[in-house]
């Protein structure tokens, strides 16, 4: 590697592409990489004034200077799981390519993906050491769709295990911290993408939502995301958890490049029969507008079914008001105190099925474990309970459309029919509510979340920033809108209407911090691979999740001597 370094100064004059893991080329162009746009990238790389292979390199160094830097009372952001090994040789290609391929809306675009959505180049172990080293043999059908749009794939993310959670923690990679306050939970379970979004590991992040999956993490960490209605995106090549109600979607740091990426994604898969009905916009983009809030009728939710909503958090309220006191200025008239009385908030049937598609799913390439059973004997996860427990669950899980599979498909149905015909009665265009009772990130295990709404209707939702705390550090304060069957585009435009104001305020990385240095993306990837697996031995398996706090996450890196 040194000599590495001595070629590159010898013959810097001849290269351009010479650089020493950690540094960039001198002649690289200065990027904000946690405030730029997929439309600056884009140029940047079209153009030439940057190399697609710089670039990519630019994040990597990123991703090793910043994602473990930690000090003795702050735990490191640690968002990434794995650097994709192959990602520099894909952005040489597009290098090499450039002149034809010009017009890929995004090309060179840096993506992380959640560590449950299939990628051909990195293992895909859904959060859990019980996967390590289960290699799919091809890409979701997402991420082609991404690669084909000119996407380079950085690297897979962290979330919680089996996406069971919403607090960033897991035995593939440890404990995830939030952007703006490391000591506080990032939200889950596309903690990861999340946070690699916001702290500039990567332009774009692709991650999932069950219950809140993509809209908890993406406010907590100060970005923004979409999870489209029932079909609007395809769920082939993701880990089948609680396939009925999940579904994909793009984390951005600004709304623009969340439609950029439903351009490109949210299309028609013939192997998702979900995604043939769905009606799309010939470009989610051209919603886009600073007066996409005139005229519109905007009801703030208060209750749904027993669930109140909360808009007195201490630190969230004043946010809250200004956002709905500028949506009135901006064009929108509000509707205040919409109930939903009669809405189902049950969810104990909505994972029906997923022991039959998990193992169908592991059956469908090489995987690591054979089935559901394998995980659980494995001894190498906690979320389902001891392996005796997990066995069980397997067992009692209700069968793929059996009678408790159909019973959540006909909830659905009622729950969606139940808001749009309100929706209908009061002529309104969009439902706006908090994604949380605290409205800000904090270390609280049990906050209460108001994201079921959505996928417990199989409606849009569109989360995005309201207003960033005066505290210290400063923190996000977040809110969501709903919509009707197919209105995702128009959520997108509202949203984006109200970010022309209120504009995104990108975390401060603790420059101070120790962090660990790697010469190869290998030890890169091999100690994440030991810190996840030591937090399983020595805090997960023996304690729980909730016990991966983080002073005994700072235990485990401050210790290099310590085994399993």
């Amino acid at each position: 590697m040194r000599l590495l370094f001595v070629f590159c100064l010898i013959f810097y004059s001849v290269s351009a592409y010479c650089a020493y893991p950690g540094e960039l080329p001198k002649n690289e162009i200065s990027i904000n990489y946690m405030d730029t746009n997929i439309s600056t990238i884009t140029h940047l790389v079209k153009s030439k004034k940057i190399s697609c292979e710089q670039l990519i390199q630019g994040y990597i160094n990123r991703i090793e200077q910043y994602d473990l830097a930690y000090t003795k009372n702050k735990p490191p952001i640690n968002a990434i799981i794995a650097i994709n090994p192959f990602a520099l040789s894909q952005a040489r290609r597009i290098d090499s390519a450039l002149s034809s391929e010009k017009n890929l809306s995004l090309l060179c675009i840096p993506v992380v993906v959640k560590d449950n959505i299939d990628t051909k180049d990195t293992p895909t172990s859904a959060g859990s050491i019980s996967l390590l080293g289960s290699q799919p043999n091809q890409d979701a059908f997402i991420v082609k769709k991404l690669r084909q749009a000119g996407a380079v794939i950085i690297g897979k993310a962290g979330m919680d295990e089996f996406a069971s959670g919403t607090w960033g923690i897991n035995s593939r990679l440890g404990r995830t911290g939030d952007v703006y306050d490391t000591n506080v939970l990032p939200g889950g379970s596309s903690s990861g993408v999340a946070a690699a979004v916001s702290a500039g590991f990567a332009l774009v992040g692709i991650g999932s939502d069950n219950s809140g999956s993509l809209r908890i993490p993406a406010a907590a960490n100060g970005v923004y995301t979409i999870r489209g209605g029932t079909g609007v995106v395809s769920q082939t090549g993701i880990f089948p958890r609680g396939d009925l109600d999940a579904m994909a979607g793009p984390i951005a740091q600004n709304i623009e490049d969340v439609a950029k990426v439903m351009d490109v994604i949210a299309v028609k898969d013939s192997q998702d029969k979900k995604t043939q009905a769905v009606r799309r916009p010939t470009s989610y983009t051209q919603f886009l507008s600073a007066d996409a809030l005139k005229g519109k009728r905007i009801g703030i939710v208060t209750l749904y079914g027993d669930q109140k909503i909360n808009y007195d958090g201490k630190l969230a309220k004043p946010y809250y008001q200004q956002a709905i006191q500028m949506m009135k200025q901006h064009g929108a008239t509000i509707v205040p105190s919409i109930q939903f009385k009669q809405f189902i908030t049950d969810r104990s049937n909505n994972t029906a099925g997923e022991v039959q598609q998990i193992n169908a799913y592991l059956a469908s390439f090489p995987s690591t474990r054979k089935n559901f059973k394998d995980i659980c004997e494995s001894n190498r996860t906690r979320i389902f309970g001891t392996p005796k427990q997990c066995v069980e669950y397997s067992h009692t899980n209700p069968r793929f459309n059996g009678s408790a599979y159909k019973k959540v498909l006909k909830m659905f149905t009622t729950n969606r029919s139940l808001i749009e015909e309100k929706m209908r009665q009061l002529h309104l265009d969009a439902l706006l509510l908090p994604i949380s009772e605290a409205g800000v990130p904090n270390a609280h295990f049990d906050n209460q979340y108001y994201t079921i709404l959505s996928p417990n209707s199989g409606l849009p939702a569109v989360e995005f920033i309201v207003g960033f705390t005066k505290t210290n550090p400063s923190l996000p304060v977040a809110m969501q809108l709903i919509g009707r069957q197919n209105s995702e585009a128009k959520l997108l435009g509202m949203a984006y209407a109200f970010t022309r104001v209120v504009k995104r305020k990108p975390p401060v990385l603790n420059e101070k911090a120790s962090s660990e240095s790697f010469d190869t993306i290998a030890e890169f990837n091999n100690r994440k691979t030991e810190i996840g697996y030591l937090t399983y031995k020595k805090l997960i398996q023996k304690q729980g999740v909730k016990s991966v706090t983080p002073k005994a996450f700072l235990s485990i890196l401050l210790n290099p001597h310590l085994k399993p």
